[in-house]
């Protein structure tokens, strides 16, 4: 992870508009829209508690996901695989892609539970 420090704008609408800022000039997926919001989208303690429960299942998934996404970047695997999902990735995101064991960067995370449960981005990638 990326240990940079940036400074925090004050208000809801400031940091909105520090996120919009960073987008990728053709942005995140070719033809969408995004809606910026300042703070994570919360999640109920029963999404919550489901997903948590989820949680050894969806790592396995997403390492399978990541390998397989990996191997075919690297030639080892089917092509269409890394073309499908790298449609729509800004060309500098694509050159950044990790050579080594598949990371977590590109993909958003849940953290917490209750009050403070949401999603956010992994450092480096607004």
């Amino acid at each position: 992870m990326n240990n940079i420090t940036v400074p925090v704008p004050d208000t809801a609408a400031e940091r909105a508009r520090f996120i919009r800022d960073r987008m990728p000039k053709g942005g995140l997926f070719d033809g969408h829209e995004w809606r910026i919001s300042p703070t994570p989208f919360r999640l109920g303690p029963e999404i919550t508690a489901e997903l948590e429960k989820l949680g050894r299942v969806l790592l396995q998934f997403n390492k399978a996901v990541n390998r397989l996404y990996r191997l075919s970047f690297e030639g080892k695997q089917p092509a269409w695989v890394a073309a499908w999902l790298d449609q729509g990735k800004p060309a500098e995101l694509i050159a950044r892609q990790p050579a080594g064991p598949a990371d977590n960067r590109h993909r958003p995370r849940h953290h917490g539970t209750g009050q403070r449960a949401g999603w956010d981005w992994p450092d480096g990638v607004a």
